[in-house]
């Protein structure tokens, strides 16, 4: 049985700047159809072994999820990545959840039209929902 999944990056600045009037905060996602639970709640080594290049090519992941029943949510939170690598980042991203065979019907990428202070209210599934808004 599949279940609704999404997929996010909270990115900031905020070690590159001295005064946190400073720090910017950007937000990137998209949506999938989760085949196997077990992913939500344990990496495979596959996964551990791709997120790993994604560290040491973009900068660290700080895992950051905010857990809805309705919807399996993988959320990460980055500071070192340059902003005009992001969308580089995602894509790569979306590729490989696109290649795995526990996920299905995976969207485009979308920069999300949300601020750090909407984020902070928001669960995986209201991030979902608003991925699928401004997909359509």
């Amino acid at each position: 049985m599949s279940k609704k999944g999404v997929f996010y990056f909270e990115f900031s600045n905020n070690f590159e700047v001295e005064d946190d009037e400073e720090i910017t905060c950007v937000y990137y996602g998209f949506n999938m159809n989760m085949l196997d639970d077990r992913l939500e709640e344990e990496m495979d080594m596959d996964w551990e072994e791709f997120c790993c290049d994604m560290e040491e090519e973009y900068g660290t992941h700080d895992w950051s999820s905010a857990p809805h029943d309705e919807v399996a949510g993988i959320g990460y939170s980055a500071y070192e990545c340059e902003f005009a690598r992001i969308p580089e980042l995602m894509e790569k991203w979306r590729a490989y959840l696109e290649s795995r065979p526990d996920t299905a019907d995976v969207t485009a990428v979308v920069k999300l039209d949300v601020t750090m202070d909407d984020v902070m209210k928001m669960s995986d599934l209201d991030l979902y929902n608003q991925i699928a808004r401004q997909l359509k």
